[in-house]
């Protein structure tokens, strides 16, 4: 089938759209007051869904400090949800472990990770159990399920921002997950330098506009980092914002040493469009990427053997 118009009036003519077909889990009360914050899926083992969708008040409305998180499950393949009870916590991302149901969940946006488990197929959870303190945060990207350990890179913010710093989370799967002995963080990576020639200084007004937190006073914000493994080694990709949306494209590469326990950066790499949340697809062995160009949005599969299949829900933001 040949391209919608609608499909080559906004972007490429030559790539045809996917996934058209959509159903709408869950809707806001009121748009112009409330959005889902970015929203996260899980797959388990028998095939249920599992959505964990922050709900947040807009700012500078009467509902600003209005944050909480619903919990959606669908049992044939998301043609259908049904609404758990919804939680106490501004952030949620739940995963499979183990053949166990977890979420990593915060009552304050970037601080701590806490956990909680379901035994029901996210109808209900447990209790917050704190595992790690810090100004720690990530949402749906990738994580390493390697023999005995579980690794997902996040944020850790710095004092002069949002975003700045990266660690590495490293669980001990011979140990019960709610125990926070099982758990450690590496030494903070700070962000690199970024080059002259990357930063660029026209349109910086334009550039500016809307950018992420912070990138108004730093040359770049690194986003949320994806943990992958590539030909035995432990990799990390974060998204660079450059000068706000002055340049897109451009991903910051880390290597993570097993032994030591430390994170490094190693180089920045050319990355299709503005956001990175990346995993796997065995299934039909390519790389699934979110993507978007500046200002707009758009959608890349890349080919590829290691780094990752993303799965993006879209938020009403």
């Amino acid at each position: 089938m040949p391209p919608s118009s609608e499909h080559r009036s906004r972007g490429n003519p030559n790539v045809e759209p996917l996934a058209q077909d959509h159903v709408i889990a869950a809707r806001v009360p009121d748009h112009t007051r409330f959005f889902f914050h970015d929203p996260n899926l899980a797959r388990l083992p028998d095939g249920r869904l599992v959505i964990a969708a922050p709900q947040w008040g807009r700012a500078r409305t009467p509902d600003a400090g209005d944050r909480h998180l619903r919990v959606l499950v669908s049992d044939n393949g998301g043609a259908a949800w049904d609404e758990a009870p919804a939680l106490p916590y501004q952030e949620g991302r739940p995963f499979v472990l183990d053949g166990r149901l977890l979420m990593f969940v915060q009552e304050e946006s970037h601080r701590d990770f806490l956990l909680v488990g379901s035994g029901d197929g996210g109808r209900s959870w447990s209790d917050a159990v704190c595992v790690l303190r810090g100004p720690v945060w990530n949402i749906s990207t990738a994580m390493l399920e390697r023999d005995g350990e579980l690794l997902w890179a996040m944020d850790y913010d710095l004092p002069d921002g949002t975003y700045a710093g990266k660690v590495m989370v490293r669980f001990d799967r011979s140990r019960p997950p709610f125990d926070p002995a099982a758990w450690n963080m590496s030494p903070v990576l700070e962000p690199p330098e970024m080059p002259e020639a990357l930063i660029g200084s026209a349109f910086q007004e334009e550039a500016t506009a809307g950018a992420v937190p912070g990138a108004r006073t730093r040359p770049f914000v690194w986003l949320e980092p994806n943990t992958v493994e590539v030909a035995g080694h432990v990799r990390v990709f974060a998204r660079c914002t450059i000068r706000g949306q002055a340049m897109a494209h451009v991903a910051a590469a880390m290597e993570y040493d097993v032994a030591a326990g430390r994170l490094r950066f190693d180089q920045f790499v050319p990355w299709p469009g503005g956001q990175c949340s990346a995993t796997w697809s065995p299934t039909r062995a390519t790389t699934w990427a979110g993507a978007r160009r500046c200002r707009r949005r758009a959608t890349a599969v890349l080919p590829g053997s290691g780094a990752g299949c993303s799965c993006t829900t879209a938020s009403t933001a």
